[in-house]
C-alpha cells in the first residue's frame, strides 16, 4: 500500500480537517519513524525528531491556510 506521502509531494496532500491530519500521520508514521531511525540510531532521538517533523507539517499547512483566508 503506498502512502500519500509516497505519492504526492506536501503541497499536494490536503489536511484541511482534523481528519485529514490524523489519517496522514497513521499512514506515514511508521515510514517517517524508520527513516528517521536509520539516520540517527537512538529510539528517543527518532521518536523526538519524527514528532518535530509532524508538527512542522501541521504548523506549515495550517500557517498556510491561515494566511490563504486572510488574504481572501
Amino acid at each position: 500500500m503506498q502512502t500519500k506521502w509516497a505519492e504526492h509531494s506536501l503541497k499536494e496532500v490536503h489536511l484541511d480537517t482534523q481528519q485529514e491530519f490524523q489519517q496522514f500521520y497513521q499512514e506515514n508514521l511508521g515510514l517517517i519513524y524508520r527513516h528517521v531511525y536509520s539516520q540517527v540510531s537512538n529510539r528517543e532521538e527518532a521518536e523526538d525528531l519524527t514528532s518535530q517533523i509532524f508538527l512542522k507539517v501541521f504548523f506549515s499547512k495550517w500557517s498556510a491556510a491561515l494566511i490563504k483566508s486572510v488574504a481572501g
